[in-house]
């Protein structure tokens, strides 16, 4: 999954212990915020992240999502298929405009 959202360009962070990955979206394109960026893909690609700002009372990130990778793999590859699709529509979009 980590290589799969590198290739994206999503920047990953390094975990260890933990089902989750955190990842900058800065320079993606997908939303303003963490926020933006969760809600696009939910309804746009059908893959849901969680907005890291959501653990903070204030002063928070606004550039970092978490995926859960805690599912099988034919789970986790699907959602990743449905992010390149997504998101390399979404590039081809921008560029026409």
């Amino acid at each position: 999954m980590a290589a799969a959202l590198e290739k994206l360009g999503f920047g990953v962070l390094p975990c260890a212990a933990t089902y989750f990955l955190t990842c900058d979206i800065t320079g993606l394109g997908i939303g303003d915020t963490d926020v933006d960026a969760c809600q696009r893909m939910v309804k746009e690609a059908g893959v849901a992240a969680v907005p890291v700002s959501a653990f903070y009372g204030g002063d928070a990130p606004t550039n970092f999502i978490r995926f859960c990778f805690c599912k099988q793999d034919h789970v986790i590859d699907e959602a990743m298929s449905r992010l390149v699709g997504w998101m390399t529509a979404d590039l081809q979009e921008a560029a026409a405009h």
